[in-house]
């Protein structure tokens, strides 16, 4: 049965972050970051206090104050910036095998405020022998050419990849793609290399197989720019991006995170109709906490 609780480690970066109780079992669970990271520009990075010294990206634990609200299978959090900018995010259990996010921003602001790269982590090391690998082969997203794994991507010639060129995978949803090679120093990731690749997303979409059974665990936003699929942790990344909000207005987009049972062919199809889903909620931001 799904449930959501909060995640509380003790770690000042994690106050953004849920536990996920699996459907299929109640000793596995998910560690959910809402966001990990929250990407933005240059000039309102330094509006909110920062001096460019760091990079140009918001950490939960630079706002230790914050943390989820939670009532029931609900959970949201809301954040106002100096310069009278807010962004909120809800997550909300809808079915026995679908929960629903969304991210609002609010811009009172007197200019436009520009979009926002998040970057949303769901981890899986929790969820049992069947998820906690990091096998590219039981990695889809939705191609051009129907649902793929990780480890069927290609050279932008038309090869295989190499082992080599294999490691840390990342590329853009209907637009050029690249693989990128990092490694772990000193704390921090380092771009060792980039492989341009053939491939392209159709779909902000992606999804882990259970490594003994037609079980998928996915995550889907109506709008993204990137998967990621991470060859240290089990861990699943179709972030999200917000667009410009103009002043005086709102924009919202929405998510989901799915627990599907079925072939391939059923996921597409999962996969393609949620999507259109989400699209249609864009249009509306309907607020689930009381």
């Amino acid at each position: 049965m799904l449930k959501l609780a909060k995640y509380d480690s003790g770690n000042s970066n994690e106050h953004f972050t849920l536990k996920i109780q699996s459907p299929w079992s109640k000793n596995h669970f998910m560690k959910y970051q809402f966001p990990e990271w929250a990407y933005i520009a240059m000039s309102e990075f330094c509006l909110l206090g920062y001096t460019g010294k760091e990079s140009t990206h918001l950490q939960p634990k630079q706002f230790p104050d914050l943390c989820f609200n939670k009532e029931g299978s609900k959970a949201w959090w809301s954040l106002t910036y100096p310069t009278n900018v807010t962004l909120e995010g809800e997550v909300a259990i809808v079915s026995e095998n679908k929960i629903e996010t969304k991210v609002r921003i609010v811009n009172r602001a007197k200019r436009f405020f520009p979009g926002i790269d998040f970057c949303t982590c769901l981890n899986l090391l929790e969820m049992g022998e069947d998820y906690n690998s990091t096998d590219p082969a039981l990695k889809y997203f939705v191609s051009t050419e129907g649902l793929k794994t990780f480890d069927q991507l290609h050279h932008e010639s038309g090869r295989a990849l190499t082992d080599e060129e294999k490691g840390f995978w990342k590329f853009s949803v209907a637009g050029t793609a690249g693989v990128y090679k990092n490694y772990w120093s000193n704390g921090v990731w380092t771009e060792h290399s980039t492989t341009p690749i053939l491939e392209k997303a159709k779909l902000p979409f992606i999804a882990r197989k259970s490594a003994s059974k037609d079980r998928f665990v996915a995550v889907l936003w109506s709008h993204g720019q990137t998967l990621l699929s991470n060859n240290v942790l089990a861990c699943l990344h179709a972030d999200p991006t917000l667009p410009n909000c103009p002043s005086g207005e709102e924009v919202t987009i929405n998510g989901a995170i799915l627990f599907h049972e079925g072939d391939l062919a059923s996921l597409c199809t999962c996969a393609e109709n949620t999507y259109h889903d989400l699209k249609e909620k864009d249009k509306v931001w309907e607020t689930w906490h009381i």
